[in-house]
């Protein structure tokens, strides 16, 4: 799959960082940055990641986008929530990912956020980190998400 991306409220962090994570929670899979995999002739591994830097005027600065996951299209937005969780947890910060099907209603803005072990359902229209400007992606209430995990090898785990 392509297309997940973690936003962190920190930016105490580095590809290391994140290169080491991956091989912790994948033992089983390799891992690398994007800037890495596109100057090799040989195949990619299973889990290509690139890491930016926004404004620090908005409220999650770092972005973690995956080039490459494990597992179908259609599990991005489980994967992205596990992944978001497990960063907030290591890296001890706010974290965000797509959080698409699970408002009131269908609309690109909906996100989950985890702070504090607990995820939240959050709306990022008209803030500064989706649009550029605006405030801050508010938190509308406590979500509880099914309970997915990933496996060794970064395949989702439904419960």
């Amino acid at each position: 799959m392509n297309g997940v991306a973690i936003a962190l409220s920190t930016r105490v962090v580095s590809i290391e960082v994140v290169a080491r994570l991956l091989s912790e929670w994948f033992p089983e899979i390799g891992n690398a940055p994007r800037a890495e995999v596109l100057k090799m002739d040989a195949a990619w591994p299973p889990v290509v990641f690139a890491l930016d830097f926004h404004d620090t005027a908005t409220d999650f600065p770092t972005l973690i986008t995956f080039d490459c996951f494990p597992g179908p299209d259609e599990d991005a937005v489980a994967v992205g929530v596990v992944l978001a969780r497990r960063f907030a947890t290591a890296l001890g910060c706010r974290s965000l990912s797509d959080g698409t099907g699970f408002g009131e209603y269908p609309a690109p803005y909906w996100d989950v956020i985890w702070m504090d072990g607990a995820s939240f359902l959050a709306d990022d229209c008209n803030t500064a980190f989706a649009d550029g400007e605006g405030g801050a992606v508010r938190v509308v209430r406590p979500l509880q998400t099914p309970s997915w995990d990933l496996a060794r090898d970064g395949k989702l785990l439904k419960p």
